[in-house]
């Protein structure tokens, strides 16, 4: 089974040097994943609004590596949890809990 989670890693060295790290925590908590999934794409999308002004050419890549990251991320972290399908069986004794 694929696990994934999200780390909040430190690294004490100077910005650039990544010789030494320190993992503060992690977590598998599918709201956490969302929120951060949430977080990524919206500044994709400020970056894409960056380029535009600047540079069409690179806007049009930085769209497409955007959709191929929505791709990605809806089938690691779906919007809605998975529910069982349950399925009447025949015969079967129906009960009524109201």
């Amino acid at each position: 089974m694929c696990v994934l989670e999200a780390v909040l890693t430190y690294y004490p060295n100077s910005a650039g040097e990544r010789k030494s790290q320190i993992i503060i925590g992690k977590t598998e908590n599918i709201r956490m994943l969302r929120l951060l999934r949430d977080h990524i794409i919206s500044e994709a999308k400020d970056e894409i609004v960056m380029w535009e002004t600047i540079d069409q050419g690179v806007a049009t890549d930085c769209k497409a590596d955007l959709q191929k990251l929505i791709s990605i991320l809806s089938m690691l972290i779906p919007e809605v949890d998975l529910q069982p399908e349950l399925k009447s069986i025949k015969g079967g004794k129906s009960e009524d809990y109201s």
